[in-house]
């Protein structure tokens, strides 16, 4: 609700939020119809170079919203959010693939250089992927902007996954709130990962049985949203494991916020990664989930780009 709260105050008109519409649609102006992987957050302008979102683990670009009402007037900001969000038949297999998707999003929408670019957590990992991509085409990228982004090594250890079923279940537990609702899904659902539907008709059944309890609980969040938000989480992990190893080295000037929990070893070995010959590195007072909208970050951002 703060996501629609902080959308309403902005100046921009013609504005109608749901949380259904921002999470399967991500989009904040005109809502139309057909979701768009690439979505304007704010209102265009010409002559500036736009600065480029790129999701976090759950695919949606919402968690930009600050960040875009900071530079409403003075820069254009997009965000990329995840195909599998947008598509039902679509499945994000590595972040490497994510990154080659993105970058022909970006240069559709700006074909040259320099660019300049944003993510937070895994949209961090996913911003330097891009970067070094657009450099290794001949491109410039003057900005690369990482808030408390995940460090890759080779030697990273993958935790086994549960079974999707169990997994299913505690997600559907968290955000519902309602902890007795499921204990088990029917041997016979196949996992959505190969097709969202049988789980989509079984969960829509289920529910209606406890609709009226669910609606007094005051979650506005959907079945089809359910499912679809647990699909992407789902995918982007296993994207994410297929991809752990060290990042590639960038040439443009990095900078790079961190939250107050996180240890000195992943500024070293991301700087080591990066080789970037700038690097700059903002400790923040704030945890994971409140370092992107953190006002000393979101000034620190609009000061560098207003240097540009």
């Amino acid at each position: 609700m703060r996501v629609i709260a902080l959308a309403r105050e902005s100046n921009m008109t013609g504005l109608r939020l749901t949380l259904q519409a921002l999470m399967t649609r991500t989009s904040i102006k005109g809502l139309s119809e057909a979701p768009e992987s690439m979505t304007l957050l704010n209102k265009a302008i010409k002559g500036s170079t736009p600065l480029f979102c790129i999701h976090p683990k759950l695919g949606m670009v919402y968690s930009y919203l600050a960040m875009a009402k900071r530079l409403n007037g003075a820069r254009s900001v997009y965000g990329l959010s995840c195909r599998t969000l947008n598509n039902s038949k679509h499945r994000d297999v590595s972040l490497t693939q994510m990154a080659d998707d993105y970058v022909e999003l970006i240069r559709a929408s700006q074909p040259q250089g320099p660019y300049s670019i944003l993510g937070w957590s895994l949209g961090g990992a996913l911003s330097v992927l891009i970067a070094a991509k657009l450099e290794a085409l001949g491109q410039s990228v003057a900005f690369i902007g990482l808030i408390d982004p995940p460090v890759f090594t080779e030697l990273v250890e993958v935790v086994p996954e549960e079974s999707w079923q169990d997994e299913f279940i505690g997600f559907f537990r968290q955000v519902t709130d309602r902890s007795e609702l499921i204990v088990g899904l029917p041997a016979e659902i196949v996992d959505p990962m190969i097709d969202e539907q049988p789980l989509l008709e079984w969960l829509r059944a289920f529910v209606f049985g406890c609709q009226e309890r669910l609606q007094r609980k005051g979650r506005k969040i959907s079945v089809d949203e359910i499912v679809r938000v647990f699909l992407v989480g789902r995918c982007l992990t296993q994207a994410t494991n297929r991809s752990l190893k060290a990042f590639p080295s960038v040439r443009a000037e990095v900078h790079c916020w961190w939250a107050n929990d996180r240890k000195s070893e992943s500024v070293v070995d991301l700087t080591n990664q990066l080789g970037a010959s700038k690097i700059h590195h903002y400790q923040i007072n704030d945890d994971h989930e409140g370092i992107v909208e953190n006002p000393n970050v979101l000034g620190d951002i609009e000061r560098i780009l207003g240097r540009m």
